[in-house]
């Protein structure tokens, strides 16, 4: 397939060291080699049979991306971000059998939330931190799926759509393997004049 990702950044300086960004970006996603594969692979860590599907095709994403930024001093930054992204053909892992599981294109998905960043020197503490800096950052997102027509009616053996509609069972949910929440923490130590650097991250 050939495709057109076209890419938009606008920067705007509020100050000197204060910046909003808007971005607008057309990104895709292929299907790996297991996923498209038509042959049967074993998943010995949950003992699940996996089975490729040649019928994939690949996602195309629309996102959009805004961001304010401010860098306290050098080394240092707080930023807010908002972000949207809308999935084209998003491929999502479905449940064939109670131990088979395969890969379909859904219709359509999406993901939105915030992510928040920070990064301060320790020296505010006592001039002996100076070598230190403590960094974070936290995301928040939505997402939501529409669930294939295969994973909708594999309620039952005999269950189909219009019997998943009478039981009120939902026709999306949130986006296969992603996380509401991700946040990260890390302290690192630079020391220019010794050459010397390090850094811990949970």
């Amino acid at each position: 397939t050939s495709d057109i990702l076209p890419s938009i950044n606008f920067i705007y300086s509020v100050k000197e060291n204060m910046n909003l960004r808007f971005a607008y970006t057309k990104t895709l996603a292929r299907p790996t080699f297991r996923e498209a594969g038509p042959f049967y692979t074993f998943d010995f860590a949950g003992g699940y049979t996996t089975l490729g599907n040649p019928e994939l095709t690949r996602t195309l994403i629309t996102n959009y991306d805004f961001r304010w930024e401010w860098f306290s001093r050098p080394g240092e930054i707080y930023a807010a971000s908002i972000f949207y992204k809308n999935f084209d053909k998003p491929i999502e892992k479905i449940l064939k059998t109670d131990k088979e599981v395969s890969w379909v294109n859904t219709d359509n998905a999406l993901t939105y939330g915030i992510e928040l960043e920070a990064r301060k020197k320790l020296d505010i503490i006592h001039s002996f931190l100076s070598d230190f800096t403590l960094g974070a950052n936290l995301s928040l997102t939505y997402s939501e799926v529409e669930k294939a027509d295969e994973e909708y009616s594999a309620w039952g053996s005999d269950i189909g759509p219009e019997d998943a509609d009478s039981l009120n069972i939902s026709k999306t949910r949130p986006f296969q393997g992603q996380s509401p929440y991700l946040a990260n923490v890390n302290l690192s130590y630079d020391n220019y004049d010794m050459g010397l650097s390090g850094s811990i991250y949970y």
